[in-house]
This record gives C-alpha cells, sequence and structure tokens, in this order.
C-alpha cells in the first residue's frame, strides 16, 4: 500500500522538477516556486480558520491578502526577469500570451462552473457566470484572477520601459522610474480608496510595479543580499505582519479589530519586493527552506490548490466548523487536490504550450525569404 501511494506522489513531483529545469526564472530564482508555496499557505491556512472558526474572523482580518499580495509580487518579479534575459521580440511576446493564457483561464474557467455548480463563491445565476467569465465580477477568493490576468497585459510595457531606462541609465534611474510610476498611480488610484475585492487590476498597479523593480535590481543583488541579511529580512518581515494584524493591535494597544489592513498592499508589495530579493536565490537558512521538496511542491501547485481550496474549506464548514481536526483536514485535502489538478491538467496544459511554440517556431522557419 505504501509503495503504491509513494510511486505516484514521487512522479508528480519528478515531472513538476523537469518543468522547473525547462522553466527559465524559476530555474533560475531556485527559491521561487518555495515563496509561492509560503504565500499559498497563509493564503489557505488563514483562509481555514477564518471559516471553520468564525469567531477569530475579526483578529485577522486582512493577513490572507499579505499571501495575496506575495503572489502579485512574485509573479511580476518571475515575469519581468524572464524579458530581462530573454528579450522583448516577437517571440518573447507570443510565448508570454500563450502561457499566460494557458496558465490562467482553463482551471480558472472550469472553477467558475463548478463554483457555480456548488454555489460557495457567490456566483448564483447565469449574470455571475458572465461577469466572472468576462473578468468584470468579485466572488470570494476568485476576485484576485481578473486583477492578476489584467495586469499581464501591462506587464511587458512596464517591464520594457523599465529595462530601457536601466541599460541607458542605471540601476539607480530604473529603479527611481519605478517609483515614479508609483506616485503617478497612487496620486490617480490611491490604495486607500480602493474597493474590498475589486476586480480592476488599477487599484493594484503599484503593487505589481513592486515586483518588477525587485527584478531589476537584481544584478546589483550580490552586492547587498547575504545569508544573514536574508534571514534578518524574513524575521522582521514575519515581526511586521504580526505586529499589524488585528490581533496585536486589540492585545497590545486595545484597538478595537477593523479591516484597516485589507488595501494596504502599497506598503506589503514594498515588504513582498525585499524579500523576494533577498530569498529568491536561496540565501540563508530561510532561502534554504524555501528550496525544501514540500514547499517546492505547494509552490507548483499553488493555482490549483488556490482555486480549489475556498469549496473544500465551505464544504467542511458546513459539517465540523470550529473543529480542529476538520482544520487539518482542509488544509491537507485543498493541496492534495490540487497536486492532483495539476499533474492531471497543468502539466498537459504546459506541455500543449510547448508544442503550440515549436509548432510557430516551425512554421516560421519554413516560411520563403522574399527575393529583395
Amino acid at each position: 500500500m505504501f509503495l503504491s501511494l509513494r510511486f505516484p506522489i514521487t512522479y508528480i513531483l519528478m515531472v513538476r522538477f523537469d518543468l522547473r529545469k525547462r522553466g527559465g526564472e524559476v530555474g533560475r530564482y531556485e527559491a521561487a516556486d518555495g515563496i509561492r508555496g509560503v504565500a499559498c499557505l497563509i493564503v489557505l491556512i488563514l483562509h481555514s480558520i477564518v471559516i471553520l472558526y468564525y469567531g477569530l474572523n475579526g483578529y485577522l482580518v486582512g493577513i490572507p491578502k499579505v499571501g495575496v499580495w506575495l503572489f502579485f509580487v512574485l509573479s511580476a518579479f518571475l515575469l519581468t526577469a524572464k524579458f530581462e534575459s530573454g528579450g522583448i521580440t516577437a517571440k518573447t511576446i507570443l510565448s508570454y500570451v500563450v502561457g499566460r493564457v494557458l496558465r490562467i483561464l482553463p482551471l480558472y474557467i472550469g472553477f467558475v462552473f463548478i463554483y457555480w455548480y456548488f454555489g460557495t463563491a457567490g456566483i448564483n445565476d447565469s449574470s455571475d457566470v458572465i461577469k466572472s467569465l468576462t473578468l468584470t465580477g468579485s466572488y470570494s477568493h476568485l476576485w484576485t484572477i481578473p486583477v492578476e490576468f489584467k495586469y499581464y497585459a501591462l506587464l511587458p510595457f512596464i517591464a520594457f520601459l523599465l529595462m530601457y531606462v536601466k541599460k541607458k541609465r542605471g540601476i539607480a534611474t530604473s529603479l527611481a522610474t519605478g517609483l515614479v510610476i508609483v506616485l503617478v498611480h497612487q496620486y490617480v488610484w490611491p490604495y486607500w480608496e480602493t474597493p474590498f475585492g475589486s476586480p480592476d487590476v488599477f487599484w493594484y498597479i503599484s503593487c505589481f510595479v513592486m515586483g518588477s523593480l525587485a527584478a531589476i535590481c537584481m544584478s546589483a543583488s550580490d552586492k547587498f543580499v547575504t545569508n544573514s541579511r536574508a534571514d534578518a529580512v524574513v524575521v522582521l518581515s514575519v515581526f511586521l505582519v504580526f505586529a499589524l494584524s488585528p490581533y496585536a493591535r486589540f492585545k497590545f494597544f486595545g484597538i478595537t479589530p477593523d479591516d484597516y489592513l485589507v488595501n494596504k498592499h502599497v506598503y506589503f508589495g514594498f515588504m513582498c519586493a525585499i524579500l523576494v530579493v533577498f530569498l529568491s536565490r536561496g540565501h540563508g537558512v530561510s532561502g534554504a527552506l524555501m528550496k525544501k521538496m514540500p514547499l517546492v511542491a505547494v509552490g507548483g501547485w499553488s493555482y490549483p490548490i488556490y482555486l480549489v481550496h475556498w469549496l473544500i474549506i465551505q464544504k467542511i464548514a458546513v459539517f465540523y466548523s470550529g473543529n480542529y481536526i476538520a482544520l487539518i483536514a482542509s488544509i491537507v485535502l485543498s493541496i492534495a487536490a490540487g497536486g492532483v489538478i495539476h499533474y492531471i491538467i497543468e502539466i498537459p496544459l504546459e506541455r500543449f504550450r510547448q508544442y503550440v511554440m515549436r509548432g510557430i517556431v516551425n512554421w516560421n522557419n519554413r516560411r520563403p525569404i522574399s527575393a529583395p
């Protein structure tokens, strides 16, 4: 029995690592999947707690969003780094577009209909389905998918600008350019006016830009990133998240828990960008932990875990609310379900993307050259 379970699990992980070897920037930044795994676990564990132990909800409001903002920053970081290493050409843009569409939309569309069927995400009728499919609706945790997917249309332009300025004027000027983008963005779309769970990407541009700026400064990171500093950044970041949580403010200062954290994506985006810079190459004890198999696996499966976890937790909460065994079960089952979905859907989609790109390249190579 043990051997029969061990083989498929090991095979899934081997396939994942095979994709990482061919996956460009994730391989270059070997701790990236582990960081993504941490972001996924923040969302998964805290959503499980606030749904199964509703009385604790007020003490944790806004904290799960820290995991989402880390997702945003890391995504922009890796994609900008990929453009910086491969350049922005017709081929890289085409690969980028095909990759993002196949990575995001098939699973998202499938889960829109799943949540419509089960009714656990507020997608209750055909109008909700249409809003979800057109990326204009905000439904439970699914609001983040429209935000990130829409930003993919903006990222190549921002990455090109920052890369161009870096090439012509250096890293400092490129970082200053990014800061100007953030300041202008905050003037037009100030973070404190962000609607709760808005699917509109314009509110979150500053958060994504932080990830691109992190990628821009990586070429100089060897000058200031050390093992001890990486661990210090992690400790400080954990302390800040705890200290700013509604629970800590209530416990130590008597401040009534509220939702003041839910729109602080600019500040936490900056913090997450620093984390990514110091950890993405595996520095320190913290960076080494990011490269361990469990976190790498969760990071590799993070997208399907994120999509499915809400359904699993909500269904468990109907029968076992306030039960610590149910809490553990919701976390384990969400991770397991995400792994299965990754294996049977995400990996074939990635292979299909590679097949499509090979076909496009081969077709382009066979095109006749026009006579001068």
